[in-house]
């Protein structure tokens, strides 16, 4: 991570919930320092480096997560059509 990235909540911290967008504005070993907004004023907050991810980091895990998702759904709906098929005969 590098002062001024976009980086997204992973985990809720200090009252900032997961999926909140924020900026890194200070490092430190395994802190960051992340500033966001929040009811129309910036909120800095002290956090862990496995609390935040980066955002591009964020978007895949998010498309991973969705195709995960639609390759159960069609499993399931080949199973289900498989199970009416049989019943059928």
């Amino acid at each position: 991570m590098e002062i001024g990235e976009s980086v997204v909540f992973v985990n809720d911290v200090e009252g900032i919930q997961a999926g909140r967008h924020g900026r890194v504005m200070g490092l430190c070993d395994d802190t960051v320092v992340v500033g966001c907004r929040l009811r129309e004023r910036l909120q800095c907050v002290l956090v862990h480096t496995w609390d935040v991810l980066p955002e591009p980091m964020w978007r895949r895990l998010l498309r991973r997560r969705q195709i995960a998702q639609g390759e159960n759904l069609a499993c399931q709906i080949d199973i289900s059509i498989m199970q009416t098929r049989g019943r059928d005969r």
